[in-house]
Formats: C-alpha cells, structure tokens, sequence
C-alpha cells in the first residue's frame, strides 16, 4: 500500500479458514435451500446467507482475533492503521464484484462451491421426491401420453394438440442484471477488464430496455387517450 514515503507498506491480512467438516455442514444447509443455490449460481450473493452458516454452526465472516489477523509495516501503532483501512475498503468493492471471494477466504473457490451446490440439490430432490432422475422422466412421460403406450400414439403424432387460447407468455426483465457476466467473472483482458465488464453491463440494462420497449410498445400506443 503507497502511503506518504517513497516505499510502499507491506499490508498482511490473514483470515482463519473453516475446516472441511465445518464446510460440509455449510453445504448441506445452502442446498437444502433452493433459493440460496439459485442466488449463487447467478453469481449474487443472497442477502441472508448467513442463516446458512448460522444453520452449520459456524460464522461467514471472522469474529475472533484468532480468525482476523492484520499487520502493516508503517511506524502507525493503531491497528488497523489508515492503510489496511484503505485495503479493506478495496476487499469491500472486490466482494461486490465477486461475492465469492468471501468464500475463497474461508478455504472454497467458486468452482467448488457451485458444483457442491449442484450435487446437493439433486441429491436432496432425489431423497425428498422419494424417486430418481430415470423415475421422473418416466412419470412425466406418462402424464403427457394418458398413461397410453407410446406404439397406440403414432397414427395421431402429427395431428395438432389441444388449441393454445389460454397458453401466455410472461415478459419481464430479469431478476438478475448481467446473469452471464456475473457468472463467468471479470474477463481475463488485463487493466481493462473491469471497465469491459462495467460496459458489457450498461449494454445488457440497455437492450433489455429496449426489448421491453418494444414488446409492449404497441399495446401503450394504442391506449386510448384520457379524457
């Protein structure tokens, strides 16, 4: 960190890690919520994580001295000092760019994460629907042939199926800004690569603007006009 002398301070942050039995308990309770492993695979954070961890019994961020260490090489004797207020401050934004970094500290990358994520949740359908994968292709198939063998379909296969008057379409912009950039992280583009991100993002919010304007553009037109 540059201060007010010509060399920089030596900042050293160490942050205590959670053990793989603590983890196991944290992914449990994450896949057991559909919405938390939604929120995570969109590459948001969700705002009430931590009843996750609090579930496993364990805390998201350091709360003891032994899980937060910090030093810095300049003569200041508070600590924390200006300058390793000046790097949290920069930890602050990366983990609004990155909610998994958080993660990282405590001992798991984004890949291990998602893809605990992703056994967990078809693991904990699988035990909760009382069947697997194979099953509820078959009982999903059977819904939409009458429970008819698929031979006593063929003479009717090419015929239109019931009228679709009441089939709609929901139109609306995502829950979640810039899902795929979000997902895949900042691109691997040297300096420039926040500001791609940032760019990429404003073109996202534009075109879905855009889009909307003009799925429903028609339908503001012609409103007929107030009295």
């Amino acid at each position: 960190m540059q201060g007010s002398r010509p060399t920089p301070y030596k900042i050293t942050i160490n942050i205590g890690q959670l053990t793989n039995q603590e983890w196991e308990r944290v992914l449990t309770a994450l896949a057991a919520q559909a919405i938390f492993t939604a929120s995570l695979l969109n590459g948001e954070m969700p705002p009430d994580v931590e009843t996750a961890f609090d579930a496993a019994k364990v805390s998201l961020f350091p709360q003891t001295q032994q899980d937060l260490t910090t030093k810095c090489s300049c003569p200041d004797a508070a600590n924390p000092c200006k300058h390793l207020a000046a790097v949290f401050y920069l930890l602050g934004e990366r983990f609004d760019q990155d909610p998994f970094l958080i993660f990282r500290l405590r001992g798991r990358t984004r890949e291990e994460i998602l893809g605990a994520l992703r056994a967990g949740r078809q693991g904990y359908g699988a035990e909760r629907q009382g069947y697997g994968a194979a099953a509820a292709i078959g009982a999903a198939a059977e819904k939409l042939t009458d429970g008819r063998p698929l031979e006593e379909l063929i003479p009717t296969f090419w015929q239109e199926g019931a009228p679709l008057e009441h089939f709609t379409v929901s139109i609306a912009a995502p829950e979640v800004g810039a899902v795929l950039l979000k997902r895949l992280g900042a691109p691997p583009l040297g300096q420039d690569a926040t500001e791609v991100s940032a760019t990429l993002t404003r073109t996202y919010a534009i075109v879905t603007s855009q889009a909307l304007d003009l799925a429903f553009g028609d339908e503001e037109e012609d409103e007929p006009a107030a009295a």
